[in-house]
């Protein structure tokens, strides 16, 4: 299947500051591609050469097969919502729905605007202006924007900033939707537990370096996600009884990691068998439960692994 967005060795170089890049993925019909990173990582910027509205110092994107400049109706091909201001903020939610599909020139405008203001959670204010929206208010407006159009392609910066919980779970559904429908969504964030949640693949960017891409599954397996039993022993035990609990373990074949918190994550061993050692040396635990690597697991990692100096730029 051929690729709805195509990016290879995209490369951003400034006269001062970190390069970015290169950056290479690819999105599919029905896929939703959450770019991860910390702040300053690369993120946005990515997404912005992706559009064409940054240049490239080097490499290529294309969407539908073209450069998102050469796309006849560009509006009608992708919906997007890079963040910040939603143009001019005395219009109300509905007159700027209906402005941007005038530019657009879609059809049944009014329809479309009553759709897109009942999906996204705003048809109880459709005559409030957007300088009396809240944060999350103008979140769900500019994502309404980007899907006036019903694009096959989303491409959204932080989308989540602002939005409570209830907005969270609205957008995490959103999401399933459009990618149950066939759409390709790509999104930035820095939220990684939201980003786990509803990604099938993932570009991790870490201070402008490219550090892994493709399903969320195999980048956490491929990184070192450890997925095995977490145990923690009760304050009162001693080291004495620790190092036997322990020691039977390694014993045993399990492969012990000692986490900043105390607990133990132990590899290649289950429950019962370190709750059996455990009670076998009166060594209490706090404790005790099986656990599957995260992305956060994968990018804390990367952090760590990454020079001091290089986490400070």
């Amino acid at each position: 299947m051929d690729a709805t967005v195509e990016v290879r060795g995209l490369v951003k170089r400034y006269a001062s500051g970190p390069t970015i890049g290169p950056i290479d993925f690819e999105a599919q019909p029905g896929q939703v591609v959450a770019v991860a990173g910390s702040n300053g990582a690369g993120k946005s910027t990515t997404l912005r050469m992706t559009l064409g509205l940054s240049a490239p110092s080097r490499g290529h994107a294309l969407v539908m097969g073209r450069p998102y400049g050469q796309l006849e109706r560009p509006g009608l091909q992708v919906g997007v919502f890079l963040g910040g201001r939603l143009g001019d903020e005395s219009m109300t939610g509905r007159e700027y729905l209906t402005f941007m599909a005038g530019m657009m020139e879609l059809p049944n405008v009014r329809r479309r605007v009553r759709r897109v203001l009942r999906d996204c959670g705003l048809e109880r204010w459709p005559k409030t202006r957007i300088k009396g929206y809240s944060t999350g208010m103008r979140q769900r407006l500019g994502v309404a924007g980007a899907i006036i159009a019903d694009a096959p392609v989303l491409v959204l910066d932080e989308p989540f900033n602002g939005l409570d919980i209830a907005g969270r779970l609205w957008l995490h559904d959103s999401m399933r939707q459009w990618s149950a429908a066939g759409k390709t969504v790509i999104l930035a964030a820095h939220e990684i537990d939201e980003l786990q949640r509803i990604a099938t693949h993932v570009l991790i960017i870490m201070h402008g370096r490219q550090m892994a891409y493709g399903p969320l599954e195999q980048v956490i397996a491929d990184n070192g996600g450890k997925s095995g039993t977490v145990f923690r022993f009760a304050p009162d035990v001693d080291e004495t009884r620790k190092a036997m609990v322990i020691g039977e373990l390694a014993i045993t074949g399990a492969d012990l990691h000692l986490s900043d918190d105390g607990s133990y994550l132990a590899r290649q061993t289950d429950e019962a068998a370190v709750f059996a050692i455990a009670a076998r040396h009166d060594a209490t635990l706090v404790r005790l439960d099986h656990a599957e690597p995260t992305l956060r697991d994968v990018m804390t990692g990367m952090i760590r692994q990454t020079p001091e100096k290089e986490r400070a730029s």
